[in-house]
């Protein structure tokens, strides 16, 4: 299952959106505080109290992700909504499904003059 918070960071870098059960996205938020030390820790010690008991286990994956530099989710190999086939990039998770990405073949939109009435 795609954590969607790692869906939004893959559409736009700027996104955001953390889910701290998500191992990828607590790398991604340790990551972020980078290079301020106490917001780090700040970030690492709300998730080892959200974790509780898992947190030795799940902060051995943390620390693996955040060496190997991998701060998003691999995507899977096909959409979960719509099953299509291909690179993550090849299409956008929004709010009520996937949207396709426009043909690369499409017509561009005319220019047009801001005109006073």
């Amino acid at each position: 299952m795609s954590c969607p918070a790692c869906a939004a960071a893959r559409a736009s870098a700027a996104s955001g959106a953390y889910f701290l059960r998500c191992p990828w996205c607590m790398a991604r938020l340790i990551a972020s505080a980078r290079p301020l030390r106490r917001l780090q820790e700040a970030h690492i010690e709300a998730c080892r109290r959200m974790h509780r008991r898992d947190w030795e286990q799940v902060w051995d994956g943390v620390l693996e992700r955040l060496q190997r530099n991998e701060l998003i989710e691999p995507a899977p190999p096909t959409c979960p909504q719509t099953g299509l086939e291909g690179r993550r990039s090849d299409f956008l998770e929004g709010g009520n499904g996937v949207v396709p990405p426009a043909p690369q073949n499409a017509p561009k939109p005319r220019k047009t003059r801001n005109r006073r009435s």
